[in-house]
């Protein structure tokens, strides 16, 4: 199935859009490399110049769109008094933001339908979420806003630690 060159053309806006928001006031150059994958999709790998990696994999027969927030932060980075942290948080920065409480938030979730989730290894603590196309814009505001700017509300904490 062959998407229309429309749709093409919004994957490179979105992803252009990312990227300069992304990288608004930092100092220095935007390294790009770009590759193919071993199916022969494109990948385009970009590091910004804080360190932050983006990813953009060109998949126009695909029906959806994916985006993940990769945090180098996992349970090797616990100590024994602060054992699970890392987890918890996985799950505490979805208990509201700088913009949005948690009814809000799960409002937002519905509203855009697809899949979003959260996981906790050694190594890393991945969010991701899968939607449609046209939710693109809103479901990338919504895993950002939850990923970079939790409020961690206090109210909500013990909440948290009894789902949890």
């Amino acid at each position: 199935m062959n998407r229309p060159s429309a749709f093409a053309a919004r994957s490179h806006r979105c992803w252009a859009l990312l990227l300069a928001v992304a990288t608004a006031g930092l100092p220095g150059d935007i390294s790009a490399v770009d590759t193919t994958q071993s199916d022969g999709a494109p990948l385009h790998h970009y590091v910004l110049p804080n360190g932050l990696q983006v990813w953009h994999i060109e998949r126009p027969d695909s029906a959806l769109v994916a985006m993940v927030v990769d945090v180098r932060v996992g349970s090797r980075d616990e100590t024994e008094a602060n054992g699970g942290i890392a987890h918890f948080l996985e799950h505490y920065v979805h208990s509201g933001t700088r913009r949005w409480n948690v009814a809000e938030i799960a409002k937002m979730r519905d509203r855009l339908g697809g899949y979003g989730n959260a996981t906790t290894t050694r190594e890393h603590t991945r969010y991701y979420r899968e939607t449609l196309p046209d939710q693109f814009d809103a479901s990338l505001e919504l895993l950002a806003e939850t990923t970079m700017h939790p409020s961690l509300p206090p109210e909500r904490l013990e909440v948290e630690r009894r789902e949890d």
